[in-house]
């Protein structure tokens, strides 16, 4: 009947964490930032199924930062896995040969390998992750995942983040102030009366933010079963055409 804090719950999933294949933290509010890397990404590797649910001191730019972390995690144990296996297989290989036993006999072993991702993930009423969220979600599990809720998730939730789902990687708007003061930097005077210098600047710099947005890969999610997103302001009749197709 009490409030569980952030040290206390760390705590809990650096004794059982490494063996849970799902968690869910639903209602939690005085869980923060730090539950998302001293917790789940230190303690919790293999899991599957993931809900993080009305939590609302975490922050879009932590849990953005938290998937991109945790990836690139997975990606670097998972490889250096791999090569200890190939070298110990070789060895064996070696071994067998010099003692013509029968060493090779029987399937190999299975090894410890992260997931390659979630199958189930709900941030369910974290009404403030943007965009960059769900991005760095589809590049972490997007191939895997098969059920996802973003009940509520509206705040900051634009169609850049929506499309992400369906595998289309828009730039980031940018804003006539941050062309200003781009320009200004340059040496280029603006004034009040230069608006057309700033449209022709404001195409050039969306086509270059384009390009590099197109240079990564976003493998949408086409396991896609379930999909919840009630009261997501941002969804239209195009957004979800897109998805679905």
């Amino acid at each position: 009947g009490k409030k569980i804090t952030t040290e206390t719950l760390i705590s809990a999933l650096d004794a059982v964490g490494s063996g849970l294949t799902e968690l869910t933290l639903a209602e939690c509010p005085t869980l923060d930032d730090t539950i998302l890397t001293d917790g789940i990404l230190a303690c919790c590797p293999r899991l599957t199924k993931l809900r993080l649910e009305g939590c609302p001191r975490i922050s879009a730019e932590a849990c953005a930062t938290f998937l991109s972390l945790w990836r690139e995690k997975r990606s670097e144990f998972n490889t250096n896995l791999r090569k200890d296996a190939a070298s110990a297989q070789s060895s064996l290989f070696e071994s067998a040969a010099d003692s013509s036993s029968s060493l090779l006999s029987g399937p190999p072993p299975t090894l410890p390998y992260w997931p390659d991702g979630l199958q189930l993930l709900s941030f369910k009423r974290c009404t403030a992750f943007s965009d960059d969220v769900l991005i760095q979600l589809v590049l972490h599990s997007g191939p895997t995942l098969t059920s996802l809720d973003l009940h509520s998730v509206s705040d900051n939730l634009t169609e850049r983040g929506l499309l992400a789902l369906a595998g289309i990687h828009l730039s980031v708007p940018i804003s006539d102030d941050t062309l200003i003061e781009e320009l200004l930097d340059q040496g280029q005077e603006v004034g009040e009366d230069d608006q057309h210098i700033i449209d022709a600047y404001r195409k050039k710099r969306e086509a270059e933010e384009q390009r590099r947005a197109e240079s990564v890969f976003l493998p949408g999610c086409p396991k896609l079963e379930y999909l919840n997103l009630s009261f997501v302001r941002a969804i239209t009749d195009d957004i979800l055409y897109k998805i679905i197709k």
